[in-house]
């Protein structure tokens, strides 16, 4: 009896090493043939990079959903996964913008399967079926990343080679904790109201499989944190992840911006 790797550990994979791969070519790139525009070639690193974040967010998105955007866990999860890649692609890119460019990848990947998968027709071939389906079912809207990705190119962009790693990655983490806090969770209020149910922000599909009495059904946040201190020690781990994930990210990108020819 064999045991087959989910796809999504291979395109997890592949997304990584592409990723690296991107990047060292696009060192290379400047060092042979100096600066250039946003859309050549070496730039490659950085959509790779947003597809990155892509695969990241999709392996861990049962915890992502926005019924657990008031909880700990939602945090936690966004925290651990992505920013080990703004500081890598930052670090060894040297863009001034690359974390921010990195998450218009992701944020535009995420729309287009949003506002296209609708397009074309589908329906369950499985049971039970509690909703009814007649067209394919994306995934939600993107998460809000551009605030934190944009508010770490502007910390990096004052603070780079003038504080130690550590240091860095105290600050670095703690901003992308509390920017992506101060722009989600009010948003996540907005998902769950009658004012998101259209196409454009999508919150009208629904998997045929769900039943009509689930908190995701009924727009509910579920409580994922039983107490206040529960909520506050998740959110110290999230805290903790950002911070030990962006050091993770900052030595990953020195690496690679010390790779010679």
């Amino acid at each position: 009896m064999t045991t087959c790797v989910p796809w999504y550990i291979w395109c997890s994979v592949l997304a990584v090493t592409s990723a690296m791969i991107g990047v060292r070519w696009d060192i290379s790139w400047h060092r042979s043939i100096g600066r250039d525009t946003f859309w050549s070639p070496p730039h490659l690193a950085i959509y790779l990079c947003g597809v990155l974040v892509v695969f990241l967010l999709v392996i861990s998105m049962e915890y992502l959903f926005r019924i657990y955007m008031h909880s700990a866990i939602f945090y936690r999860t966004v925290a651990l996964a992505v920013p080990v890649v703004l500081a890598g692609v930052s670090g060894a890119s040297g863009d001034r913008w690359a974390a921010s460019k990195v998450v218009m990848v992701y944020t535009t990947v995420l729309l287009g399967l949003l506002w296209i998968l609708p397009l074309f027709p589908a329906e369950p071939k499985l049971g039970p079926v509690y909703q009814k389906v007649t067209r394919f079912v994306p995934p939600e809207f993107p998460l809000l990343l551009i605030a934190p990705a944009a508010a770490l190119d502007l910390l990096w962009r004052k603070t780079a080679g003038r504080w130690g790693a550590w240091l860095q990655s105290a600050v670095s983490g703690s901003v992308f904790l509390v920017t992506l806090v101060v722009v989600q969770w009010p948003f996540a209020n907005f998902l769950l109201s009658p004012a998101s149910r259209n196409r454009w922000f999508g919150t009208v599909y629904f998997d045929y499989n769900l039943p009509p009495t689930t908190y995701y059904y009924c727009n509910l946040f579920y409580p994922v944190d039983p107490t206040r201190t529960h909520f506050w020690l998740g959110m110290a781990a999230a805290l903790a992840a950002a911070i030990l994930t962006t050091r993770l990210g900052l030595a990953w990108g020195g690496w690679m911006r010390r790779v010679q020819r």
